[in-house]
């Protein structure tokens, strides 16, 4: 413990927005409680790389796998992508084969809001899509379970999760955003996620930490709370 409560009295020291640092910081945190430790974390939707130096901070010898259909960034956070144990996908995490799909660089997301009016300014652009079981588990695996998951992807996640059918198996926590600007969004990602066994552990504004129960208690002998 004496390891994590020196590195989170220098919040100051991480780039990153407040909001994306005590969500980041609370899930190192509960992990931490339950005797989990990653080996690998996948970061879909990378966005300002904020999160990739939280990351490289808290866990500086695990590997990450960076999915993000933008690019690496320039500006102060560009070093994140080019130290460290990090690969980078320039592609959409989506279910099924490996094929073009639109993304809208104003969205941020494969669901455009202003369809006609962000196609005609030429937002929209084609982006490899391909399944997070593929680059995880491919013929020649790089990135050691169990893993820990990061999604902020505007309403991507429900396709994205369902191309990760192995890799959630071996999955411990995950953290994504429960936005709902697009109709039943949110409900479908919880069912999914319940689906396959994650209990919502904390939730914050617009985002959800959930925990594989069934994976951490035959892993790391963590047993549910007896009701009263």
């Amino acid at each position: 413990m004496a390891y994590y409560v020196e590195k989170l009295m220098n919040l100051e020291d991480v780039p990153g927005t407040v909001y994306t640092r005590k969500v980041a910081m609370h899930c190192a945190w509960r992990m931490h409680k339950g005797r989990f430790l990653p080996k690998s974390i996948i970061n879909v939707g990378v966005g300002a790389a904020h999160e990739l130096a939280i990351w490289k901070w808290l866990y500086p010898a695990v590997p990450i796998l960076g999915i993000d259909p933008r690019g690496p960034r320039t500006g102060p956070n560009r070093s994140v992508y080019h130290k460290g144990k990090l690969t980078f996908v320039q592609a959409v995490a989506c279910e099924g084969e490996s094929s073009p799909v639109v993304y809208c660089r104003k969205c941020h997301s494969l669901y455009c809001k202003s369809q006609a009016v962000h196609r005609d300014m030429g937002f929209w652009k084609d982006v490899k899509k391909v399944a997070i079981d593929d680059l995880v588990l491919g013929s020649k695996p790089c990135f050691e379970p169990p893993y820990f998951m990061w999604l902020d992807i505007e309403g991507g996640e429900v396709d994205a999760l369902k191309g990760a059918e192995q890799t959630l198996r071996q999955t411990g926590w995950l953290c994504t955003e429960l936005t709902n600007w697009i109709p039943g969004h949110r409900g479908s990602l919880l069912k999914l996620l319940r689906r396959k066994g994650f209990v919502l552990a904390t939730l914050f504004s617009k985002d959800g930490l959930f925990c594989n129960e069934s994976f951490c208690s035959q892993k790391y002998g963590i047993l549910k709370r007896k009701k009263k």
